[in-house]
């Protein structure tokens, strides 16, 4: 019997089903693709894939991946990419809450170019700033709902971005922050991408539009 077609496009739904056993963790070999975090630990996800309205679901196989229940984030998708997170102690000997926390992005491509037909998955670089505490570089950890992916052409390039809100010393200025990582999935340099961020200004209505006629 022939496989079944691959839906056109899907709705995704946004919940990640973790499934950290071969019995529960459901695979299609069409979808499924194996990373390694940043830490080395290994990792596999897979969609099962449904005809629209009916949601396809994300797996995600990570049994030495922390025991907490929201670790694994579908961020963002867009054509055939998807924009992942997984979320653990970058110190697992460190038992203290306030110990530093790594935020993992990955990019699942679906349909990479030749000779690799099957999915693969790619760990972006980290987006770094000075930490006064640790008194040392560290990842920048990216808000919830600030980050997302755009497909540029047909090329496979690729740009990642997140914005946020941050108030300037010593005025107290508040300006828009904006993090911007370019990338190809024919990319050959994977992972050597830099983070470009920008500060720009934010225009309220009474500085663009006159009060009085």
């Amino acid at each position: 019997m022939a496989a079944a077609a691959v839906p056109n496009w899907v709705m995704l739904e946004r919940f990640v089903f973790r499934r950290d056993d071969d019995a529960s963790f459901r695979e299609d070999k069409r979808t499924m693709a194996a990373g390694t975090t940043f830490a080395g630990t290994p990792f596999r996800v897979s969609f099962i894939l449904a005809d629209p309205p009916t949601p396809s679901r994300l797996y995600v196989w990570w049994p030495r991946g922390p025991k907490l229940s929201m670790v694994c984030h579908l961020v963002a998708a867009h054509r055939d990419l998807v924009l992942l997170r997984l979320d653990y102690p970058a110190d697992e000997s460190d038992p203290s809450p306030f110990g530093e926390v790594r935020n993992d992005y990955f990019v699942y491509i679906a349909d990479p170019p030749s000779p690799q037909r099957a999915p693969l998955i790619r760990l972006l670089p980290d987006c770094t700033e000075y930490n006064c505490y640790f008194q040392r570089p560290v990842q920048r950890i990216f808000g919830p709902h600030g980050a997302g992916l755009l497909c540029c052409g047909e090329e496979g390039t690729f740009v990642v971005a997140y914005l946020d809100i941050r108030r300037t010393p010593p005025s107290g200025e508040l300006r828009a922050e904006l993090s911007v990582l370019r990338s190809s999935v024919r990319s050959s340099d994977a992972g050597e991408e830099q983070w470009t961020t920008k500060l720009l200004p934010i225009k309220y209505r009474d500085d663009v539009v006159p009060t009085s006629l």
